[in-house]
């Protein structure tokens, strides 16, 4: 095998265990346009850019706002065609 690599360092790591998130930032990654997300609970990881394995979109869609203290989920439903939609709404007078 001549070129390729299966070893290196991610830019982000994010451990979503059962009741908070950590994140381990590498400061000399290897893959600076990787990130690594892994959802203890449901026994699985996502991988893709560190922007958005660190951003709302994923921690509401993936981790379904499992850690959302300023979001609440206002609808979930699936359309027609199968596809799911989910609203979220804000919570203005969240601490």
């Amino acid at each position: 095998m001549s070129g390729a690599s299966d070893d290196g360092t991610p830019a982000v790591i994010v451990v979503a265990g059962p009741e908070r998130m950590e994140t381990a930032a590498s400061p000399a990654p290897t893959h600076a346009d990787v990130g690594i997300l892994v959802d203890v609970a449901n026994r699985r990881i996502l991988a893709g850019m560190p922007e958005l394995i660190r951003s709302t979109f994923t921690q509401l869609m993936y981790l379904d706002g499992r850690y959302a203290t300023h979001f609440e989920k206002f609808d979930d439903r699936k359309t027609d065609f199968g596809n799911r939609v989910v609203t979220w709404k804000v919570k203005w007078d969240a601490r």
